[in-house]
């Protein structure tokens, strides 16, 4: 209301702004147009004016209308907007997303323009903490408090590593043995060796050529002559014999 800027865009409860509605006149000829405050106060009551003003316009001129008061009063939403009635048609405008003609009155909602100062407490005005800053403090406790977590349950798991894999431990080597016993696997009879047909092959061959060798042998006792009979020496070789019986 005294002019300043609102440091940080933040104001406290109790402070009174003012606001400013500019009004063009796009049409062919003049009028004049109202300009009011309103505050919803929800629940199902009514809503609540905080002053008017109105404005004559000749066509394309746009003026500032009257500068209108409201004292705020809690932290947050203040839950203004602003009615402009009095006007044959109202022109869509993109820079105005937030003003829509609701049965040939236009509404703008205050609380969503950027240049609508946010209402704190007198308690955070008064610890120096803002509802943003105490946000930011939260979300930076839990970050840290994630990272600690995360910390522990890398150091724990890499305990238990090594406990597990520990060479001295002799517990753990009979629990790995009583592991290994219950898991082992039936396995289905073994099969019988099978020959080694290389060793019989060369056996076969073997006693084949020892057989060969043996009929051979035979052969050459077959083939040699015998030794002839030596005729004996006539015992009466010398006797001379005589015609004479």
């Amino acid at each position: 209301a005294d002019g300043s800027t609102p440091k940080g865009n933040q104001i406290v409860e109790g402070t009174e702004i003012s606001v400013t509605v500019h009004v063009r006149n796009l049409g062919t000829k003049t009028g004049t147009v109202k300009v009011e405050l309103f505050e919803d106060l929800g629940g199902g009551r009514n809503w609540l004016s905080h002053g008017y003003s109105e404005v004559s316009l000749s066509p394309g001129q746009s003026l500032p209308a009257v500068p209108l008061y409201f004292e705020t009063h809690g932290a947050g939403s203040q839950n203004l907007h602003v009615n402009i009635t009095e006007i044959d048609t109202w022109v869509n405008n993109a820079m105005l997303p937030h003003c829509n003609d609701i049965t040939g009155t236009a509404t703008c909602d205050l609380d969503v323009e950027t240049d609508m100062p946010t209402v704190i407490g007198q308690d955070e005005a008064n610890s120096g903490f803002s509802g943003y800053t105490l946000l930011i403090v939260i979300l930076g406790i839990l970050l840290l408090g994630a990272g600690f977590a995360i910390v522990v349950l890398l150091r724990r798991d890499s305990d238990e590593t090594s406990m597990y894999y520990d060479d001295d431990d002799d517990d753990w080597e009979d629990e790995v043995d009583e592991v290994e016993a219950k898991v082992q696997p039936i396995l289905p009879p073994m099969a019988p060796p099978r020959p080694d047909m290389d060793a019989a092959e060369k056996l076969l061959s073997s006693e084949s050529e020892a057989e060969s060798e043996d009929e051979q042998d035979d052969e050459e006792s077959e083939s040699e002559p015998e030794d002839e009979p030596k005729v004996a020496d006539d015992p009466w070789g010398d006797v001379e014999h005589s015609e004479e019986e």
